[in-house]
């Protein structure tokens, strides 16, 4: 079972492991964890969590069939939904906040995920090495975070920020020596999937964040309209109507949202009149 995961994966098992132990350990902690659980697991992000975990489950079984996907890919895929595909599926509130999400989603996807799957793959250092290496790089990764979102820490997040570069290109370069050596290793159509997994699972991902922002929107807008729409006929017809007005076109209905005004709604016919008036 060891022989499953390389050096660098034990030894992030092995600090993940001490900081849960420190964590469970301490009542104070505990406590304050509390509220952050209740809201991790709440009804609404419990369903999203399984919705997602089906329909990626779907994916790969599409990818199996075909003869891309087997059990070989099992650690790759796991590592994408926990890493990559539960937090894409969760910004889906960014869709419309960020200008051109799913350009950035698709580029991040090319540049980051790919180059994690490489240094997790291919080659890792000795256990010991590896215990050093990695509460580092973490620690230097947080300082930056912290760094940038404070005016004052720019230079030192900056300079976080290259040693970062440095220590990763270095890692990168011995990767790509030890690996030279044993070219049989990398060259395979093993290794190609092994890179093209998490864009595919990424691209085929995003109908399914496109319809978990445009589902959410429209129970927001059902919601802020509860108040107006005293009987349930009324909710019930309302809501054919906006399916049947935008369909799939979350732009739109967002720009619904925005410019509904407060007329009052008592019978079917104000209905009407409310989605009639917007000029789409």
């Amino acid at each position: 079972m060891i022989n499953i995961f390389s050096n660098r994966e034990l030894s992030i098992l092995i600090w993940f492991s001490i900081i849960l132990i420190i964590l469970l350990t301490s009542k104070s902690i505990r406590k304050g964890l509390k509220p952050v659980f209740s809201a991790l697991f709440s009804r609404q992000l419990v369903d999203v969590f399984f919705m997602t975990l089906i329909y990626v489950e779907l994916i790969i079984l599409v990818l199996s069939i075909i003869g891309f996907w087997n059990l070989d890919f099992l650690k790759d895929s796991i590592y994408w939904f926990v890493f990559a595909g539960i937090p894409l599926v969760f910004s889906f509130e960014k869709v419309d906040s960020e200008k051109n999400y799913f350009r950035t989603i698709v580029y991040d996807s090319l540049k980051g995920i790919v180059l994690v799957e490489f240094i997790a793959n291919f080659y890792s250092f000795p256990i010991a090495v590896e215990l050093i290496i990695m509460p580092i790089i973490l620690f230097i990764g947080l300082l930056q975070v912290f760094g940038e979102n404070k005016k004052e820490y720019n230079q030192i997040s900056n300079l976080l920020s290259g040693l970062l570069a440095i220590i990763t290109f270095t890692m990168f370069c011995i990767m790509l020596y030890k690996t030279s050596q044993n070219p049989s290793d990398f060259l395979s159509v093993k290794t190609l999937k092994t890179f093209t997994l998490p864009i595919i699972l990424t691209f085929a991902t995003l109908p399914f964040l496109y319809s978990v922002a445009l589902y959410s929107l429209y129970e927001s807008l059902l919601l802020k309209m509860s108040v107006r729409l005293k009987k349930k006929k009324h909710k019930r017809y309302f809501k054919i109507k906006l399916i049947q007005k935008f369909h799939f076109n979350r732009k739109k209905l967002k720009r619904f949202e925005n410019e509904l005004g407060l007329e009052p709604i008592m019978k079917k016919s104000d209905i009407k009149e409310v989605i009639k008036k917007f000029k789409s």
